[in-house]
């Protein structure tokens, strides 16, 4: 019989080995809201790829987000930001945020933080200075909570080229309230943003202090390339990556699978597509349902859903519709059915059992951070 000789000698301490990247959606895989290629003008919201906000403030400029099929050797996807209405005091950025509780490992705030490591690609039309910065909790509606922020240059060299980057930091090792969660651990706990163009006349969010940790919530310098001036300048990411350590390890490439049930902690949603999908409910009162959603995954926190236009059916056909917002009920965390309430009806009967769902468009379950 043959042998097999097993090495049981010690792993090499200096590579991470497996689920090393902390931030989802890295590769731009998984896009819900609105698919391949799909246009979005949405300010200070989640859209496109999974994941990916966008951040603006001051004046007019205008911008759509795609999530397209140009990217480097390795990748298919690429989160795109193109310019479509210019104003040179314009602030946008473009980020993701990661749950306090997938980063608590990383200990910031105490003696032993760890140092990081993020690496990307990125692609501009404008070669030049462009900022990223780290902020400590804050949500992507809100920039009042930043406790700590930490503003880096790099240097897109070529327009119009993919590029590779890296920066590695050491997280701070003093104010542990800055980073403790206590905001609650399901909350934001690292904001991570990519500026494209700056406030010239107003320096809404700039600082002079590069490379170090300090107060406040800023996110570049007055280096920043003004994306917001040009008309039709482009912007693209994707290959992102953030571990522990100092080194960059190839790209973790995780399934498509894997990565949407990742995403759907923070966004599901459900296509009405004329009464296809229905689910169990009862009449509460005369003009509302109380309803049970199944969930792909537990979701972050209590959601907020859209209006939409729903129908409610008892055993004998339909009854009544309406074009209410659907409300959260009675949300608990790691659970799999999410309770909803949708007013709106009327001819209901109290406690009669139902089957209630959207009509012809989607309805969006949102608990994003």
């Amino acid at each position: 019989m043959a042998l097999i000789k097993v090495k049981t000698g010690g792993v090499d301490n200096s590579v991470n080995l497996g689920r090393r990247n902390l931030i989802i959606n890295g590769a731009m895989q998984v896009s819900q809201r609105y698919g391949y290629n799909s246009a979005q003008t949405d300010w200070n919201s989640y859209d496109a790829s999974d994941r990916m906000f966008k951040r603006t403030a001051g004046a007019s400029t205008s911008s759509v987000q795609t999530r397209n099929d140009d990217a480097p050797s390795g990748f298919i996807y690429s989160d795109k930001l193109t310019i479509t209405s210019q104003d040179s005091d314009t602030y946008i950025g473009r980020g993701t945020c990661l749950e306090w509780n997938d980063i608590s490992h990383l200990r910031a705030g105490y003696s032993d933080a760890k140092t990081i490591t993020l690496s990307f690609w990125v692609k501009a039309s404008i070669s030049g200075t462009y900022c990223f910065a780290y902020t400590s909790y804050v949500s992507v509606h809100s920039d009042g909570n930043a406790a700590t922020s930490y503003v880096t240059e790099y240097t897109v060299n070529s327009a119009n080229t993919w590029e590779y980057k890296t920066i590695t930091v050491t997280l701070p090792t003093s104010t542990p309230s800055n980073w403790d969660g206590s905001n609650g651990g399901n909350t934001t706990g690292l904001r991570l943003q990519w500026t494209q163009s700056r406030r010239a006349t107003t320096n809404s969010y700039e600082t002079a202090t590069t490379d170090s940790w300090i107060s406040g919530n800023y996110f570049c310098t007055s280096s920043q390339t003004n994306m917001g001036a040009t008309n039709g300048s482009t912007f693209q990411i994707t290959g992102l990556q953030l571990e522990v350590g100092n080194t960059t390890p190839p790209f973790e490439h995780r399934s498509v699978g894997e990565e949407l049930a990742l995403c759907q902690r923070y966004f599901q949603k459900i296509s009405g597509g004329s009464d296809a999908f229905v689910v169990a409910a009862k009449g509460q009162g005369t003009a509302s349902v109380d309803a049970s959603i199944p969930l792909t995954v537990p979701l972050r926190a209590s959601p907020t859903m859209n209006s939409i236009n729903s129908r409610s059916f008892s055993d004998g056909g339909f009854v009544a519709s309406s074009s209410t917002t659907p409300t959260a009920l009675q949300y608990s965390d790691n659970n799999t059915l999410l309770a909803v309430n949708c007013g709106g009806f009327t001819g209901l009967t109290n406690n009669e059992v139902q089957n209630w769902g959207p009509v012809s468009n989607t309805l969006t379950i949102d608990a994003e951070l």
